[in-house]
């Protein structure tokens, strides 16, 4: 698990690379654990992204090719530590917005990671 600080505040989760700092709604405001963890561990996945863990490009603005890349990678992340210690998935709007990011990748062929096409079919 990346070290990173989470504080708990507001409403919204967001990654703070400029500060290296993760922020998440309380727990109380989800609908279930499973829903917490996924958030925390999407949050989680945007710092591994940081120049100084693995680097990532996180140059790209929101609708972006490049943005679309890194919320897939992040997505994926989030799956993986909800897996590992068997936390029940339930596909949260974030999912639905990486069905997004993958129409996205598919049509930008200069981000297009070998093999989205047959990833993306299997949707």
């Amino acid at each position: 698990m990346v070290n990173i600080p989470i504080i708990t505040c507001g409403d919204q989760a967001c990654y703070r690379p400029d500060i290296d700092t993760g922020f998440i709604p309380p727990f109380e405001r989800f609908n279930d654990a499973a829903s917490y963890h996924g958030c925390l561990g999407h949050e989680t996945g945007d710092a591994t992204g940081a120049a100084h863990r693995l680097g990532r490009d996180l140059s790209g603005r929101f609708g972006s090719a490049k943005y679309a890349m890194d919320e897939i990678i992040v997505e994926l992340t989030s799956s993986f530590i909800k897996a590992d210690p068997g936390i029940a998935h339930t596909p949260a709007p974030s999912m639905l917005g990486t069905l997004h990011w993958v129409q996205v990748l598919k049509t930008d062929c200069e981000v297009r990671p070998v093999g989205i096409d047959r990833l993306a079919s299997r949707g």
